[in-house]
């Protein structure tokens, strides 16, 4: 009968197994966008599913050219660090001086610009030293420093530290303490050249500690005048004396001259050095032998 008929079986369609672009592309009711032909162009064309290879040949460079701008700043960073750790100053590798003295304490020296970099860390990169600044910190912690600067090293991470002493042009020996007085007048206390050929003869009764007489000024004073006189050519001083019950007046012995020069503390060391040349031509192309030439009133010599 009919009704006990067995139902014809359906078979059942196994399903097909694509590739997610190609299920993606081919699912039923969705309209594909795009065309795999070079010569067709289509709207939208870079975001369509179907793709030609022209398209796929842009995506590629687009892709090749991002890369290559990651790489560049990878490159720049790496660059930009390096620089940094270059110009960082974790240390000082060694120390130049000028004199090369082996009776120099380096240590010290390199402990002095530590405790500079303690106060100041950033400075620590050499583009951003503050030399002038670093210059007064040694002026005040060792004047005997001319000039100090950072260099780079052979190590990395590390800096050479450059140091320059001043030279003598004159010392002064008070209660066993020397002052040297260097071209400029700076006055200091440790002398690393030899030990200059003119040197101070106090005999003006005045106690030298109470700083009277051994002020920064009247050093001053004596290291330009030393120093004008023995470039100028003309003559040279080979000593300084302060005469008996005065502090403004100085005496100077020159060179081959059996002569004095009387100059005065409170007149323009270059002024008084000029006045003294014309003074020492003159009485050389008279010449006369005096007993001293006094140039301690500005705009004329007088000589004994």
């Amino acid at each position: 009968m009919a009704l006990f008929r067995r139902k014809k079986e359906i078979p059942i369609r196994q399903p097909r197994i694509t590739s997610q672009n190609e299920s993606y592309s081919f699912r039923r009711s969705r309209t594909l966008t795009g065309s795999s032909a070079d010569a067709v162009r289509v709207v939208g064309e870079n975001r369509a599913q179907i793709k030609s290879p022209r398209i796929h040949a842009h995506e590629l460079r687009q892709h090749r050219r991002k890369l290559f701008m990651y790489l560049v700043a990878v490159l720049v960073v790496i660059a930009m660090v390096g620089t940094l750790v270059s110009q960082f100053t974790s240390s000082v590798d060694k120390v130049v001086t000028t004199p090369a003295n082996t009776a120099i304490n380096n240590q010290h020296y390199k402990q002095l610009l530590n405790d500079y970099f303690a106060d100041h860390p950033f400075e620590r990169f050499r583009f951003a030293l503050q030399i002038g600044q670093l210059d007064e910190y040694m002026a005040a912690k060792a004047p005997e420093i001319e000039t100090i600067k950072l260099d780079s090293s052979a190590q990395f991470g590390q800096s050479d530290l450059i140091v320059s002493f001043r030279q003598p042009v004159v010392v002064w020996e008070i209660a066993r303490q020397k002052y040297y007085v260097d071209a400029e007048g700076h006055t200091f206390g440790k002398n690393y050249y030899n030990e200059p050929v003119v040197t101070v003869k106090d005999q003006s009764g005045i106690d030298p500690e109470a700083g009277a007489i051994a002020s920064s000024r009247f050093l001053h004073f004596l290291g330009r005048v030393v120093f004008l006189m023995n470039q100028s050519g003309v003559a040279s001083v080979s000593g300084v004396v302060i005469p008996p019950n005065t502090t403004r007046e100085v005496d100077l012995s020159l060179t081959g001259k059996t002569y004095i020069i009387k100059t005065l503390l409170d007149r323009d060391p270059a002024e008084q050095v000029s006045d003294v040349l014309n003074a020492v031509r003159y009485v050389d192309s008279k010449a006369i032998n005096p007993q001293y030439i006094d140039v301690r009133v500005g705009g004329k010599a007088s000589y004994r």
